[in-house]
């Protein structure tokens, strides 16, 4: 009975082989590529994100003209140039206004939060210090326990690494430094973010030239759903910025808290780091109004609890849900896994990933290929 099974040749073997050594040394050698410009690889990820927030404005914007009888143009519509230059030309004209009105009175307030964070240690231990004299008499203190001098001490330690933190802020000049250099990096990513938006499909295009004639609709159609998911993202992550802020900022002005521009503008952005931003953001603000009075510090710890429940629970699943429509547990796990590669710009940038992720699976999962239908 004759084998049905053919046998391999030497060299159809070696042949293999060759192929299989090749193909993994162009990954190793494409993966030690990417780590080295992992720096432009994230730059143009972020342009392609700003591009695909872009792009269904000025789809809308290019949509044909509506007709009457008789083939009447009503309305003008502009090209697709001139359209995506006016979107950015509002887009630029909108970060500046926000940037001149918000930035002048957060750097007074930092200037004034540096010159008083002395005193304002000072008021804090004295309060610590007083604090026994203004418990009540029949309160139960453990023997030899001294509340004033511990929080007084615990206290002057916090206080004296804040005061050094704020102290070498002169840290804040090379701070200016980092942010002259990220700004020119932002006017790289909205520039490329131009270009993107502008030949979006001669890109897409010139990409497909290298795939099968079989194979182009779906791929165009797999990148149409990534596109609209990242552009989803980026629309979501503004909204919740500016919601975020805007609470915390009508709630520190209620509350007199000092500086309050300065440190809704640390709310808004901290909630563009995933976890540990909007933390972060609350204990400069209870400082802050520490200096004010106890009471004052409770309450505005009490609002950023009180903001957070309300981004857990309702603002942040209502928001991204339509932005992104992925699971919540797929958000927490790519969260995890990208501030383990690469720290804070891993997690910002993990659920825009995870986003282009589901959609390639949750294509295959739906309409598998056709050489794996017919097997």
């Amino acid at each position: 009975m004759p084998d049905s099974h053919p046998q391999v040749s030497e060299a159809s073997l070696w042949r293999i082989a060759y192929r299989t050594v090749l193909l993994v040394a162009a990954l190793a050698g494409a993966t030690l590529i990417a780590i080295q410009l992992q720096g432009v690889i994230i730059q143009i990820f972020l342009a392609t994100i700003v591009a695909c927030g872009m792009s269904p404005i000025v789809d809308w914007m290019c949509r044909p003209p509506d007709r009457i009888r008789g083939g009447v143009v009503v309305g003008w519509r502009p090209s697709r140039s001139v359209a995506v230059l006016l979107v950015y030309a509002v887009l630029v004209a909108g970060v500046i206004s926000i940037a001149a009105t918000v930035i002048p009175p957060a750097a007074r307030d930092v200037r004034d939060l540096t010159r008083k964070l002395p005193e304002t240690g000072r008021m804090v231990a004295a309060w610590a210090t007083n604090l026994p004299n203004d418990l009540p008499a029949d309160m139960p203190v453990p023997p030899g326990l001294d509340v004033g001098r511990g929080l007084s001490q615990v206290l002057d330690t916090v206080m004296s690494q804040v005061t050094s933190i704020v102290g070498q802020a002169l840290v804040v000049v090379q701070y200016a430094v980092g942010f002259l250099s990220g700004a020119l990096n932002g006017v790289f990513v909205l520039i490329l973010a131009l270009y993107f938006t502008s030949d979006a499909h001669r890109i897409i295009g010139f990409a497909m030239s290298f795939l099968a004639p079989a194979r182009r609709p779906r791929t165009q159609r797999i990148l149409g759903h990534i596109g609209e998911r990242l552009g989803g993202w980026l629309r979501g992550q503004v909204l919740l910025s500016l919601i975020i802020g805007g609470i915390c900022l009508v709630g520190l002005l209620a509350l007199g808290v000092p500086y309050a521009v300065l440190l809704a503008l640390v709310a808004a952005i901290g909630e563009a780091v995933p976890m540990v931003g909007p933390v972060f953001s609350a204990v400069p603000a209870v400082l802050v109004a520490l200096s004010v009075s106890p009471t004052t510090a409770l309450l505005t710890l009490g609002l950023y609890v009180i903001v957070q429940q309300l981004e857990n629970y309702l603002i942040v699943p209502r928001v991204m849900e339509r932005a992104v429509s992925i699971d919540p547990l797929a958000v927490m796990l790519a969260l995890l896994i990208g501030s383990e590669l690469m720290g804070i710009t891993g997690a910002v940038l993990s659920v825009p990933v995870a986003a282009g992720i589901a959609v390639m699976l949750d294509e295959i999962r739906r309409d598998p290929e056709p050489a794996d239908r017919d097997s």
